[in-house]
């Protein structure tokens, strides 16, 4: 995937060395030196959607130029794995409530 003109490769691995950060096994990692996302190959459904959505978060910020803190990078990654999907449903909602409510003043 290009992000900003950067080529990212995203691996799906079981290998324990892509995965490890400051001696810990992680699900997902973003290494922004190799443009590289490893994802734990043994990830599905729900949890595999919410380690991707962080980790392309870091994607996204290091493609931008964002230079955050540490502390402060993992907060705004994590708020987006959390509530992405509850912020796009509050959207559709609001837009289809939007159209619904166009069609009745032009009765349409």
């Amino acid at each position: 995937m290009t992000v900003n003109g950067i080529k990212w490769r995203i691996v799906f691995t079981d290998n324990p060395h892509d995965l490890e950060l400051n001696g810990t096994v992680r699900l997902g990692i973003t290494d922004r030196n190799t443009h590289t996302v490893y994802i734990h190959n043994s990830l599905q459904g729900d949890l595999l959607k919410k380690v991707l959505l962080h980790e392309l978060t870091h994607v996204w910020l290091f493609s931008y130029g964002y230079d955050l803190s540490v502390e402060i990078e993992e907060m705004l990654c994590g708020f987006v794995d959390t509530f992405l999907f509850d912020l796009s449903d509050a959207l559709n909602k609001l837009l289809e409530s939007k159209s619904t409510e166009n069609r009745m003043n032009t009765g349409v």
